[in-house]
């Protein structure tokens, strides 16, 4: 058990993340600064506090110590650091291995990407690449050739170009459905199929008509405007939509 530090302020770290060592001690030391603790003597109390059991094992001879060094804090941050730096190598692969977007937002992506980058690359123009190559082929023509932004704003111009692209997308489907709804049913394969079924059918049962039109004279409507809706060329009476 860690000696309890004469500390001025009750402070409490997250708990040690393997996964990305050098992101965790950033915000662990952005913490104190914000809370107005310098003391490096109780940063590495508290770091010590953040480990696990397991953890702890493996930087003994640093936290074991009778008398604490002077560099304790920056001896088991190094410590720390080369024990999982193999992990890191392993982010790394992972994030050369990520898929496309997919289904999420540009910044989701780019959230997911920024844990696995490793230090001191995330404003580097591979990882912009990284992330610019893994946006769909519409939003990367959108954000052309900008070399300016930072990839954080090119994250969030391409949520916006995202969001856009939805909505025009549902606008044009709503008209489409407008439009189809006003002119009569146009030859979709759903009543294709429908008709497909009534003469199975009707075979099936053996009473196919003398000829295919039986089953489209049911509708009013002549063989053209029954099979192509407003684009049939040709009208033949009878016909419920002669004229139109």
């Amino acid at each position: 058990m860690p000696a309890q530090p004469a500390s001025r302020k009750e402070l409490k770290l997250p708990p040690f993340k393997e996964e990305n060592p050098v992101a965790w001690f950033k915000q662990a030391e952005a913490y104190f600064r914000i809370h107005g603790e310098t003391d490096r003597e109780l940063w590495f109390f508290y770091v010590q506090w953040a480990l696990t059991p397991l953890q702890e094992k493996l930087v003994q001879d640093i936290i074991s110590t009778d008398h604490t060094p002077p560099n304790a804090y920056g001896l088991l941050k190094e410590r720390l650091l080369q024990l999982y730096e193999k992990g890191e190598r392993a982010r790394c692969r992972k994030l050369l291995d990520l898929p496309p977007i997919g289904g999420r937002r540009p910044s989701e992506l780019l959230a997911e990407m920024s844990t696995l980058c490793p230090r001191g690359e995330q404003n580097s123009n591979i990882f912009r690449y990284m992330f610019y190559f893994r946006l769909p082929p519409r939003v990367q023509e959108l954000l052309g050739e900008d070399d300016q932004s930072s990839v954080v704003e090119l994250a969030a111009r391409a949520d916006t170009f995202t969001l856009n692209e939805a909505s025009k997308t549902e606008a044009v489907n709503a008209v489409e459905e407008s439009t189809v709804a006003a002119a009569g049913a146009p030859p979709t394969s759903s009543r294709k199929r429908k008709w497909a079924r009534q003469k199975g059918a009707q075979k099936k049962d053996g009473n196919v008509g003398d000829s295919d039109s039986d089953a489209w004279k049911s509708s009013g409507m002549c063989y053209a405007h029954f099979m192509y809706g407003a684009r049939a060329r040709s009208c033949k009476p009878p016909c419920s939509r002669a004229g139109n």
